[in-house]
């Protein structure tokens, strides 16, 4: 009953605040889909629609007030090209009047609501402090579970390997581990912010003596949390990622020996103390195990990516979203060993399969932009983090979002979840970063060139 109040009180305050402001309504459209709040519930409101509610307090009063997407922005352009292709797919083949026509359908709008308000939010955004409330939100929504079951799985030395866990785009252990994962990298970027708060900006956040402690207090519990929550789960790939994502983010570092050391004797001390389960370590080993080895886990994705590819050989326009499983048994050589109807495991065979060479195309094409971008940014704002309040801000920012989109490239390899909030989430971050750097840059530079002036006067 206090879940269901408190998860109620929170719809109602969002919703009165987003009447008033375009923001609130953005932010309370991420929430609805990353915390599914209204299904924390005890009573059933599914009469009500509220997500639909969300979506139209959001998409209505945006667009009537101009905030449209950032036109020539690249990253915006391929997104625009993405959401055609989904069309396209959908009109040449397709899987209506199948048993999965109403899941689909479901997916199709899923996907294309998702994008368009990625593409609304980069907009939206009118401060960097607006991207940090985002995050935090995000943050929050996403691990305020996670870690809480991480925690307590360490504690007790449960597992939460196979259990029902998750919703929307993080819905099963895997993808609520790669979730997790996503969420660690920004906890980590948020403790940077929260440790630099005189060089960044955090002056309408109101972080001030006690209460910044005791947020850095909160989001240390959040990471230690969510790596917890990773290893609970014993989803291999996802144990991967959190490894490679974070040893990148120390490589990024601009203290990157420092970090490495602490963090490592922090890992050690930690490892040592809590240990990692058995089950875990073979499950680990088993997906580097000679192929006799193998369980059918790691035996099938070759096999279900393999069906993809030949999908896209025969449908070089794809299947159409969410049409994989519909055609899946049409391309299984291996008579049904690994079942009917199966997914594809893998977010870049989904769309290879989906939505064709054309599609497959665009999104390399929008991690590539996105990371051109992000090694840009840093670049241009590492000459200035002592002396730039906003450098800091930027510099982190793009560190942790090369970091999470490498992580997400690995993981993804390994589950179907190219319509997690969060990847399409970050991409629109990046296209609103990049809109305030240009402004400060020229600031900046403007600042420069009148000093120089007045020196040689």
């Amino acid at each position: 009953m206090l879940r269901t109040l408190m998860a109620l009180s929170l719809m109602l305050g969002f919703t009165w605040f987003a009447v008033f402001s375009n923001y609130a309504a953005m932010l309370m459209y991420w929430w609805f889909g990353i915390f599914r709040p209204h299904e924390w519930m005890w009573w059933d409101l599914s009469v009500l629609r509220l997500p639909t509610i969300a979506a139209a307090l959001f998409f209505i009063p945006s667009l009537i007030n101009g905030h449209n997407p950032f036109w020539r922005n690249a990253l915006c352009i391929i997104m625009f090209a993405f959401i055609a292709q989904i069309f396209l797919s959908q009109q040449l083949m397709g899987c209506a009047g199948t048993v999965l026509d109403i899941v689909n359908t479901r997916t199709l709008k899923v996907g294309l609501v998702l994008i368009l308000a990625a593409l609304i939010s980069a907009r939206i955004c009118k401060t960097p402090t607006h991207v940090l409330g985002w995050i935090l939100l995000v943050v929050v929504s996403l691990t305020t579970l996670n870690a809480k079951l991480g925690l307590a799985s360490v504690l007790t030395g449960q597992t939460l390997y196979n259990i029902e866990i998750g919703g929307g785009g993080f819905a099963g252990t895997n993808n609520a581990a790669m979730g997790a994962v996503m969420t660690f990298i920004l906890a980590l970027f948020l403790m940077q912010i929260a440790l630099f708060k005189d060089k960044v900006y955090v002056a309408n956040l109101k972080f001030r003596s006690v209460s910044i402690w005791v947020f850095r207090g909160l989001l240390a519990m959040i990471i230690l949390g969510g790596a917890a929550f990773v290893y609970a789960t014993e989803s291999r790939g996802s144990g991967l990622s959190l490894g490679l994502a974070t040893v990148l983010w120390m490589l990024l570092h601009k203290k990157r020996l420092r970090v490495i050391i602490v963090s490592s004797i922090l890992a050690l001390g930690l490892l040592g103390t809590v240990g990692v389960p058995q089950e875990y370590k073979e499950r680990i080993a088993s997906a580097f195990a000679p192929a006799e080895e193998q369980d059918d886990s790691v035996q099938s994705r070759p096999h279900f990516w393999d069906a993809a590819k030949a999908m896209a050989r025969d449908n070089p326009m794809g299947v159409g979203i969410g049409c994989y499983k519909a055609y899946y048994d049409f391309y299984d050589t291996s008579l049904g060993q690994f079942g009917t109807q199966r997914s594809v495991h893998s977010s870049h065979f989904a769309i290879l399969a989906e939505m064709g060479y054309p599609g497959i195309i665009m999104w390399i094409s929008l991690f590539v932009i996105a990371f051109w971008k992000l090694f840009k940014l840093r670049r241009r704002w590492s000459n200035y983090l002592e002396r730039e309040k906003h450098a800091y801000m930027f510099y982190y920012f793009a560190n942790a979002c090369i970091a999470l989109q490498a992580g997400f490239l690995f993981g993804g390899s390994f589950y179907e979840m190219w319509m997690n909030d969060i990847t399409w989430m970050v991409f629109a971050m990046i296209i609103a970063m990049e809109q305030f750097s240009n402004v400060e840059y020229e600031i900046v530079k403007a600042r420069e060139r009148m000093l120089q002036a007045d020196l040689r006067t």
